[in-house]
């Protein structure tokens, strides 16, 4: 059997379309899969996807040598874990998110396919910063990369409910989006460039520790504006 055929390193332009490209593509198919009646439990339809990402991406970053967006997702992989225990803490011990049952199992009270979907929103906020870094200037990435999380989390707390994979309770809620939930994202973002941007050099031991740091941080932000905002 033949090998992939190993294209020659990518430019940031044209990783930059790779990954446009990419979750076009992705994005078509989550419509497939998620809005078709395939008598497939929601869960299910959403792990398929997160496997298809984590599968895809890195496959097709490592053949056209897209040095920026691997090393992207590298990172990421072991902070989507680490993503897991504030979503358990706000789920079992405050009891302010709620995964219900939706065919999949659960890491306690968390659905097991979220270790591995918080790469796909950070994975493109942080690109974001590091596209805002390139053509304009490092203050112009922390605005992207924060701008970006805050636009796609807003999205995706608006609208989780057509799947039935979250929902808020017990706190400020408008339309269908927790308000103290906000600013905690947009605060990932920025932590998530950051500590990017300082470890991706340095081996995968220091960046893991940092993305547990960005845990910590989002974590205590949650709780901060859970307080003051409730």
């Amino acid at each position: 059997m033949n090998s992939p055929k190993i294209h020659s390193s990518l430019d940031f332009a044209q990783q930059t379309h790779l990954l446009i490209y990419f979750h076009v593509v992705f994005t078509l198919l989550n419509a497939v899969i998620l809005f078709l009646p395939w008598g497939i439990p929601i869960g299910v339809k959403i792990f398929v996807l997160v496997l298809i990402y984590h599968l895809s991406l890195p496959m097709i970053a490592q053949i056209y040598q897209a040095a920026d967006v691997l090393a992207l997702w590298r990172f990421l992989l072991p902070l989507s874990v680490w993503m897991v225990f504030p979503d358990w803490f706000l789920s079992a011990q405050l009891k302010i998110l709620v995964f219900p049952p939706d065919g999949f199992y659960k890491i306690g009270t968390v659905s097991a396919y979220m270790a591995g979907l918080w790469v796909i929103p950070l994975l493109l906020s942080t690109y974001a910063g590091l596209w805002a870094k390139k053509h304009y200037s490092e203050v112009a990435a922390y605005g992207a990369s924060g701008g970006v999380a805050l636009l796609i989390f807003g999205i995706s707390e608006e609208n989780m409910w057509l799947l039935s994979s979250w929902y808020p309770q017990n706190v400020w809620i408008i339309s269908h989006t927790a308000v103290y939930v906000l600013i905690p994202e947009l605060i990932l973002g920025l932590t998530t460039y950051w500590f990017f941007q300082a470890t991706r050099s340095l081996s995968m031991v220091y960046q893991i520790i940092a993305t547990y740091l960005v845990m910590l941080i989002y974590t205590g932000a949650l709780m901060f504006f859970y307080f003051f905002v409730g």
